[in-house]
This record gives structure tokens, C-alpha cells and sequence, in this order.
């Protein structure tokens, strides 16, 4: 049992065992016992353990489900259109890839569901070809008036045989492309989803509750023109309660909902409480509405437009493949497909059963939910007057406690201020040990090492910085080893960060202070833990070496959060926030080719293919075209200086694949002579 002196508390018990440790230690000869070094070793192992654990659940898949049966979701199944859709290569709005091959095999599916409804006859189906022509407004990147004519929309519903029922749900995606991609992810395979979806409600032998409305838009890319044009002049748009859009940024991985609402949070609600394989945060939703990400999707349209609240799903792993020809239908791994489309199934199924489809809450609700999965197992949700409550709380308790123990003087407000100084130091270090791994990789040209294994950026990155700010804990912990409770004010200092962070976070209304809670929770309850473990006898004595591993158990919820955030990170933002510069340095490396025209040619073209290094944009690198290109012919192709570069092969000096390495655009140049 866990020894006791007096009536004092916890802490005072506590101090009471490592004063009595220490004694010992003296009355033998020996030195005071403090975490060392080897103690940080378990440190940086446990991390490691832990981010290998959250980076395999992070990367995991549902097996693939056969297509021998249309009681559930198969992505087999809908591998086939996808491989169909993207075979034809890129189908941009108005092109006979999109208007006719494309339409025609969306429609030739269509008659096939209508066909297996029909023989069931249990429920009805009805389908809907709409060309629209509008105006609108659109604020994305900046204001302008956008225009568009007799786009095409392929609309289906389907619902109970007795007719329709007044209140549908709208499932979204678009199976246009830009010009230069296949657009396997974005958004073939939605489509593809969508209609394995439809065929399972199409083969169901029971009879819908309400109407589902798949909408095939033709026009997304064009900036979002086909959801308009369907949200303000097809007649089903009134019966729409609520909506899911697909979407995709990237090539395969697990799809992410990152935007839900405005209101109507019981649509977010049946998501987390239904989708078996859940990915979503209410951070996500609060970077993306913030503007910061130069993407936006239909929502805005049905949002906007229609005052419809809904989800918004997207594939994000491996975003530098978006909008190029890399964006390819074998790149999405196996079991990507059969995930997202168990989530979707189940959500719709779901909504389609519940009573506020007919009866929805009001648009303009503000959002209700602090929500989040853990790794993909399950998903924690809570009312957001409910987080501010637990997160003032938490802040409160973590402020008391340690007054508390300044007040009975297990330290002092001095030793506070140097376990701070500490702190920065070991900050200053890891940042250090950054900038150097950073000088390192650029100088050995190993910057795009990670980019064919994400996963190693931690390893790369991360863990060296944890081993420095190890080390100057060590350092600081040996020469205050005299120094009495030293490792509990060290500990305590960082409870006064996470709890001052928390308290800002809050302030500013942010739902996604969660996550900063998440790594305080555990932290402040350690004496807890400690006391329960010497009520069962675990514990006989509180030495440093119990309170160091008792903290590095309170801290594995960080770690594991801290993980999953890496993963997310890696697959989304650093791909998705470099397209930013991208476009930047294109126009670079166009006006750098421009300027190597000769001069005193006559009036001739050339292609040009740029290629815009991810890692540093750089714009040394170009493959010269010739050939014939309309009216011009090889003869007066104009090649540039003699130092630029032909790229025979797709190979780079590494031998590594250039297709992850490289982003392109192609264009003409115009070689005009300055006498004219």
C-alpha cells in the first residue's frame, strides 16, 4: 500500500515518499535518483511505437466486397465505370469526351438501374436531362460574375413506388475533368459511388422512406456552374432537405467529411453516428471555412444558392496529383472505393429513415457540434456550450493546481519562471535541430525523399527535434538534481501552457480547441492515477521514475493526436497549400522561356512543357516539343539557348520516378522578333 504520513493531500504525500527516498539514498552513499537519459530513450520508443500504430490505422482498408451481391456497397462493381470514365482521358465541359462517350455510358447505366426498378417494382425511379443556361455571383479567389449555356446535368430519382414523397436527399458529383487529367479522383470515382449507391437502392426490396436525387453535373471545373444551374431552375430543387457532395483533392486514401451544416446539425449527427468508417474533424471544417485553402466545392453552390445544409466529403490523400494527367484510376488503392462507399450508403440509408428530413432544423443554426474521429476506430462528438464548459473547467482545475502547490511550497514562483526558461531553451534547440535537418536535405537534394513514403516525415523530421529537446532536459534535470521536486515543476509548467492555449482557444470560439484539450485531460489527473495505483499496490513508493512514467502514460493521448495530425497534414495540406505557389512560378518559367526566343527569327511558335519542381518551384528543367501544331509545322520551330536542358526520359538524377516530382502546365509560345 502506498506509505502515508499525516492528514496531508496527495501532494503533500507524495513529497513526504521522495523525501523519504532521498534520505535513503544519502544514508547509503548514493546519489539522488533523476530521469537521465536512458529515461528519455522510453520516451522517444513510445513515440515511435505510437506513430507507427496511428500511421498503419491511418492507412487502413475495408476489404473489397465481390459483386455477387447488391445487398451492400461493391467496389468491384464500380471499378468498371470508373476504368470506363477515365479510359477516355480528360473530358473537359463541352467536349465530345464529356457530351457524348461520357453521357453515354452514365445513361447506359441508368437504363439498366431503371430496368432492375422496374422489374422489381417495389420502388419508382425517374431520370432527367438538363441543359442550363444562367448568371451568378461567385466570390472564390476573387469577385466575378460567372456565365454559363446549356451545360449538362444528368438527374435521377429514386423513391417509393406511391410517389413522390416531398422531401429528398441530394447526392452530388461531377463528371467533368480539367483539360490536361483523367480525373480519376477528381470526381470519377464519386460518380462511380454514387451509382453503386443508386443500384443498391435500385435492387432493395423494401420501399424507400423518401426520395434520393443523384445529380451527375457536367460543369464543376468551369467553376461550379452545373450545381447552379440545377439548384435555381430544375424542378426537383424544392424538394431537397439536404445534400452530399463527393468530392476529390487528391488520389485515393480515405475520404474526409471537412465541412458539414450551415444548421441542421442533425445531418452532421447521423454521420457520426452511422458511418462505419469515420474520418471527419471539426478542425478540418474550421481551416477550410476559414479561406485559407485555395479550393471550394459545390457546397458553396447548394449552400449559397439553395440554403440547403448538407456534408462535404473529399478524397485528399496524395493531392499532388490533383488536376494533373497523374490523376489516374489505378492509383487509388484497393479498398479506398469500398470505405467511402459503406460511408455513404449507411449515411443515406440513415437520413432517408430519419423524421427530420421531413421536418429539418433551421439553416441558420449555428453549429452544435465538437466533433472528431480518433484514428479512424470511432468518433467523439459533444455539444459546443458543452466544450466550452469542459474547456474553462480543465483551464480552472490546471490553474488551481498548481497555486495549490505553490502555496504549500513544493516549489516556488522562481523555480516556475526557470522550469519556463527550460522550456525555451528546449524549444530553441529543437527548432535548431530543424533548420539543420532543413540545410541538410536541401544541400544532398533529398527535399522530395518523402514524397514517395509520407509516413517518414516523422521520422525525418520529427523525432530528430523530440531527441534534441530530450537532451536539454536531461541536461537541465542533471544539474538540478539537488533541486527538490523538480521533475513535478517541469511537468507543471507545461500544464500552464497547454491551459493558457486552451483558454485563448476558446475565447475565439474555435470548436477545434478540442485538441488542445485532448493533450490536458490526462496531464492534470496524473496524482489521480498515482494515488490509484497505491490504493491497489502497485506503487510503494512515488520516486521519480513513477512520476516519469506516469506522465509519459498521461501524455500518450498527445502523441497519438500528434500523430494522426502528421498524417492529415502530409496528405492534404502540404500537397494543397502548395498550389498556391505553383501557378507563381509557372508564369516564371513561361516569361524565362519567352525571353530565349531568338530575336531575329521570323514570326514562328513552339510548345513548351514546363515542369515546376514541388520541392523548391524551380524552373530549370524543359522538354521542347516539335512537331506539327495546326498550320505550323516543325521547320519553324525555334529551340531555345543551347543550356536548357531536353528531358529525354521521365527519370531524375536519383533515378526516382518524376511523376511525384513534377507538376506541369503546356502551353504555346509565341516568338515574335523585336522588329515587329
Amino acid at each position: 500500500m502506498l506509505r502515508r504520513r499525516g492528514q496531508g493531500g496527495l501532494d503533500e504525500t507524495n513529497e513526504h515518499l521522495i523525501d523519504d527516498d532521498q534520505k535513503q539514498y544519502r544514508k547509503h552513499g548514493k546519489q539522488q535518483e533523476f530521469i537521465g537519459f536512458r529515461h528519455w530513450i522510453y520516451f522517444v520508443v513510445t513515440i515511435a511505437i505510437v506513430y507507427a500504430g496511428v500511421v498503419a490505422l491511418h492507412r487502413r482498408m475495408p476489404p473489397v466486397r465481390d459483386a455477387s451481391s447488391f445487398d451492400d456497397f461493391s467496389e468491384q462493381r464500380a471499378r468498371v465505370l470508373l476504368k470506363q470514365l477515365t479510359a477516355l482521358g480528360p473530358r473537359p465541359s463541352g467536349s465530345v469526351n464529356l457530351e457524348e462517350k461520357a453521357f453515354g455510358m452514365i445513361q447506359e447505366r441508368i437504363e439498366k438501374v431503371r430496368a432492375v426498378v422496374d422489374d422489381l417494382s417495389v420502388n419508382r425511379i425517374e431520370s432527367d436531362v438538363q441543359r442550363p443556361s444562367g448568371c451568378f455571383d461567385l466570390k472564390f479567389l476573387s469577385s466575378f460574375t460567372l456565365c454559363y449555356h446549356k451545360i449538362t446535368n444528368i438527374v435521377v430519382r429514386v423513391g417509393p413506388k406511391k410517389g413522390p414523397s416531398g422531401n429528398s436527399l441530394l447526392l452530388n458529383c461531377h463528371f467533368d475533368t480539367m483539360p490536361d487529367t483523367p480525373g480519376a479522383t477528381d470526381d470519377a470515382v464519386a460518380c462511380t459511388i454514387l451509382m453503386e449507391v443508386l443500384e443498391v437502392l435500385a435492387h432493395s426490396k423494401t420501399e424507400l422512406q423518401n426520395d434520393v436525387v443523384f445529380l451527375f453535373n457536367g460543369a464543376e471545373e468551369n467553376f461550379l456552374q452545373a450545381a447552379h444551374g440545377f439548384i435555381k431552375e430544375h424542378p426537383w430543387r424544392h424538394d431537397i432537405r439536404a445534400f452530399i457532395n463527393l468530392e476529390g483533392t487528391g488520389s485515393g486514401g480515405r475520404e474526409i467529411l471537412f465541412q458539414a451544416g450551415p444548421g441542421n446539425s442533425w445531418i452532421l449527427q447521423t454521420y457520426l453516428e452511422n458511418a462505419p468508417h469515420p474520418f471527419c474533424s471539426v478542425l478540418a471544417q474550421e481551416v477550410f471555412q476559414s479561406g485559407i485553402i485555395p479550393s471550394d466545392t459545390d457546397f458553396r453552390i447548394f449552400r449559397d444558392y439553395g440554403r440547403i445544409s448538407g456534408l462535404d466529403i473529399a478524397y485528399t490523400k496524395n493531392g499532388w496529383f490533383y488536376h494533373t494527367e497523374f490523376d489516374e484510376e489505378w492509383r487509388i488503392e484497393a479498398g479506398a472505393i469500398q470505405r467511402a462507399g459503406e460511408n455513404v450508403l449507411a449515411v443515406v440509408r440513415a437520413i432517408l429513415a430519419s423524421p427530420y428530413l421531413e421536418k429539418p432544423a433551421s439553416f441558420d443554426e449555428q453549429n452544435r457540434w465538437v466533433f472528431y474521429d480518433v484514428v479512424g476506430l470511432f468518433t467523439v462528438y459533444y455539444t459546443v456550450n458543452f466544450g466550452k464548459f469542459l474547456n474553462y473547467m480543465t483551464c480552472f482545475a490546471s490553474f488551481v493546481l498548481v497555486f495549490y502547490r505553490i502555496q504549500k511550497k513544493m516549489y516556488t514562483v522562481g523555480e516556475v519562471f526557470v522550469a519556463f526558461k527550460h522550456h525555451a531553451v528546449a524549444v530553441a534547440a529543437m527548432i535548431t535541430t530543424m533548420l539543420v535537418i532543413i540545410a541538410f536535405v536541401v544541400q544532398f537534394d533529398l527535399v522530395m525523399c518523402w514524397y514517395k513514403m509520407p509516413e517518414i516525415v516523422g521520422p525525418l523530421y520529427v523525432l530528430p527535434m523530440l531527441i534534441a529537446g530530450a537532451i536539454v532536459h536531461s541536461h537541465y534535470a542533471q544539474k538540478s538534481a539537488s533541486r527538490r521536486n523538480v521533475e513535478m515543476v517541469q511537468y507543471d509548467t507545461i500544464l500552464i501552457i497547454l491551459a493558457s492555449v486552451l483558454f485563448v482557444l476558446t475565447s475565439l470560439n474555435l470548436s477545434s480547441a478540442f485538441y488542445v484539450l485532448n493533450n490536458l485531460l490526462l496531464p492534470i489527473s496524473k496524482d489521480v492515477i498515482i494515488c490509484g495505483l497505491g490504493a491497489v499496490g502497485i506503487v510503494k513508493r512515488v520516486t521519480p521514475r513513477v512520476l516519469f512514467f506516469t506522465q509519459l502514460f498521461c501524455f500518450i493521448p498527445t502523441f497519438i493526436f500528434a500523430a494522426y495530425a502528421i498524417s492529415q497534414c502530409v496528405d492534404f495540406f502540404v500537397p494543397v497549400m502548395g498550389r498556391s505557389e505553383a501557378p507563381r512560378k509557372s508564369n516564371e518559367c513561361t516569361n524565362k522561356a519567352l525571353s530565349r526566343c531568338s530575336n531575329d527569327a521570323a514570326k514562328t511558335w513552339i510548345v513548351v512543357r514546363v515542369f515546376v519542381r514541388m520541392a523548391d518551384s524551380s524552373c530549370e528543367k524543359y522538354q521542347y516539343e516539335e512537331g506539327e501544331q495546326g498550320e505550323h509545322n516543325s521547320d519553324n520551330v525555334v529551340h531555345a539557348a543551347g543550356d536548357v536542358e531536353e528531358i529525354v526520359d521521365e527519370e531524375d538524377e536519383t533515378g526516382g520516378d518524376d511523376e511525384a516530382d513534377w507538376a506541369h502546365d503546356e502551353f504555346w509560345i509565341d516568338c515574335i522578333p523585336e522588329s515587329e
